[in-house]
């Protein structure tokens, strides 16, 4: 089963690519089953993090809002599809970076 998300986010002042898709050494997502969260909020304010439940797994799906606004909405499979063909996607639309050999 290919495993999904459903997110609500805020760009807290960014531009949408940066809120969703930056990689701030000073943020990390985690998955967890819903028995857990409880536990993993009450060890991040013991040690000062800042803690938020942003969404939940959910097969097949990646779902992101921003700002109440949906930026993301595709199947698991059409973007991995998408991610895997990308090279191959970009040397077929730019013929002069591959040479006859």
């Amino acid at each position: 089963q290919d495993v999904g998300l459903k997110a609500d986010i805020l760009s807290n002042g960014l531009q949408d690519e940066y809120a969703v898709f930056g990689e701030e050494a000073t943020r990390i997502v985690i998955s967890c089953i819903q028995e857990n969260v409880q536990q993993i909020k009450q060890l991040a304010v013991k040690y000062g993090i800042l803690f938020e439940v942003i969404g939940e797994s959910v097969a097949g799906r990646i779902e992101v809002n921003l700002d109440g606004r949906k930026v993301i909405s595709a199947s698991v499979n059409e973007l991995n599809d998408a991610y895997e063909g990308a090279l191959e996607q970009a040397l077929k639309t730019e013929p002069g970076l591959v040479t006859a050999g």
